[in-house]
Formats: C-alpha cells, structure tokens, sequence
C-alpha cells in the first residue's frame, strides 16, 4: 500500500510540473508575440512605415487594398517612403495558439499625415502572426477598421493595458485531440448568416470574442456584439473565403475573404477576416473584422 501511495504522489507530482511548464511556455509565447507587436510599432517610429512593415511582413504576408487581398511586401516595395507620415500603434489584446506557431492583436491605431502635427485618422488594427522557419513571429495577415472620428483621443478611448493583462481569451486550453478543424462550423455559420445573421452568430460567437466594424468601438464581449449586428439589422450575410489556415495544436484558426451584408441595391461590400478558437463547447468565433468600402445608401 505504502509503494502504491509513493508512486501515486510521484504521479501527481509529474503532472503538477508538466502543467506548470506548459503555462510558462504559453505565457512566454504570448510575451514574444507582444514584443513583436510592440518592436513593429518602435520600428515603424523610428523610421518609417514602410521599412518596418516590410521588416516585420512574413513573405507571403496579405494586406488589403480596396478589400482585395494582396502580397503585403510586393505593396509596401512599391509605395514610395514617405518619412514625414506616422503610422502609430500598440497591442490592447492578444492570444497565442498552445503550440506556440500563431497568433493574433489588436488595439488602436493614429495615423499622422505630418509627424508633430494632430492625427488625421485612427481605428483599431488586428494583425494575424504566424512563426517562420527560423522560429520568429512574422505577420501573415494585417488588417484593420476605421474607428470613430475623434482621432485625437483614440488612446485614450482604449488604453494601453497592464504588461500581463493581454490576453482577453482563458489561457487554459481545451486540447483538441481529435484535431478537429474547424471549417465545417465554418460552413454551417455562413450558410445560417446568409438568412439569420442574428441566429448564426448567437450559436457560434464566443463568450469572448472582438468584433471590430467600420466607425465604431470595438465590441469585446458576446452580448454587446449581438446587440451590434442587431442594430444593424442585416438580413443577409454572404462569405466567400479566399484563404484559410490553423496552428499546429488545432485550436487557433483563420479565413479571410469577400462579405455582402444584405442584398439588392442596399448591398454593402467588403472583406472579412475571422478567427476560430477550440474550447470545451467547440469551435468558437473569437474575433471577426468586417471592413465595408461600400457603405449603406444615404438615403436609407
């Protein structure tokens, strides 16, 4: 009895460390994909815009331009470098996959047409960052919405938070062990949002979860981005995805492609970029961009 009780502790024992050495990593990838964030926006500071987009762009990186997706380091090497504008940024969120090999930010941005001078427009960012082959985190995706039009006080609107306080998902992770993707909760979501908007989101938006739309807050919570799409009172939504990827450990996924939100002469046309997270219930929506260069009728 005695042997059995000594191997049974020294069981727990394992497990209690193999779980404390798993938080250290997640928390240290998490810190790394910060550090990242951050060093972009010292860069793009201390230069200039396009030398630290094309420094922190991974090669196959994707921006958009009039909601079409192109190679970001193709575009930034042909845009001229204008020194004298400021691209100003830093993290308010992010999360990191359990393997370590994707992530994702966001925050408030100000973009200053002369450095020293007022900003003369501002929104949030959201950034997808995916490790390279020499293990360094290198943005796949970067996107972001117009906010409001107080660009002035765009940080004070969403401060920058406490060193720790960044990661708005658990950062205790639900394995997903039969390394379930998430594209057919993907299908079912967007063939529900082509009629019920409202239903397909209340069934897959995470407690949890960031949504981001031109010329408003960012909505950090189910409940205040449910009552968002209702006052928009869509009736239609269409996705067409143009890519997609997932982490490695299954619990952290992506798509990105053209939205219409409604139908006929009231259509409003755009792109969409949506993050899926793995939890106990499943695959969940935990943060969605939709960018519309086709705003509603004025008249409507």
């Amino acid at each position: 009895m005695a042997s059995t009780e000594k191997w049974l502790s020294i069981f727990l024992l394992f497990l209690c460390l193999a779980f404390n050495l798993k938080s250290r990593l997640e928390n240290r990838n998490l810190t790394e994909l910060i550090h990242a964030e951050n060093s972009f926006a010292k860069k793009a500071f201390e230069t200039s815009i396009k030398t630290a987009f094309l420094e922190n762009l991974d090669s196959s990186g994707v921006l958009f331009n009039n909601a079409k997706p192109v190679n970001g380091i193709l575009a930034y090497t042909q845009t001229p470098d204008r020194r004298e504008e400021l691209l100003s940024w830093y993290p308010t969120m992010a999360h990191v996959s359990s393997a370590g090999d994707l992530g994702f930010t966001s925050g408030p941005y100000q973009f200053f047409a002369e450095r020293g001078k007022e900003p003369v427009g501002s929104g949030y960012f959201f950034s997808i960052w995916k490790r390279n082959a020499a293990g360094k985190f290198k943005v796949i995706l970067d996107a972001g919405v117009p906010g409001l039009k107080d660009h002035a006080n765009a940080f004070e609107r969403s401060p920058r938070p406490d060193s720790t306080d960044y990661d708005f998902l658990p950062m205790t992770y639900s394995p997903n062990t039969k390394k379930e993707e998430p594209w057919e909760s993907e299908k079912t979501f967007t063939e529900l949002a082509k009629t019920d908007p409202d239903k397909a989101y209340d069934a897959f938006l995470a407690e949890n979860s960031l949504l981001l739309w031109n010329d408003r807050q960012a909505g950090l919570s189910k409940s205040t981005n449910l009552a968002t799409l209702a006052a928009e009172k869509i009736g239609s939504c269409g996705f067409a995805i143009t890519d997609r990827g997932m982490s490695q450990s299954a619990d952290l996924a992506y798509c990105y492609g053209e939205v219409t939100l409604g139908k006929g002469t009231n259509a409003r046309r755009g792109f969409f970029v949506r993050v899926w997270h793995f939890q106990e219930a499943g695959w969940k929506i935990v943060t969605e961009e939709i960018s519309l260069t086709q705003r509603r009728n004025p008249s409507h």
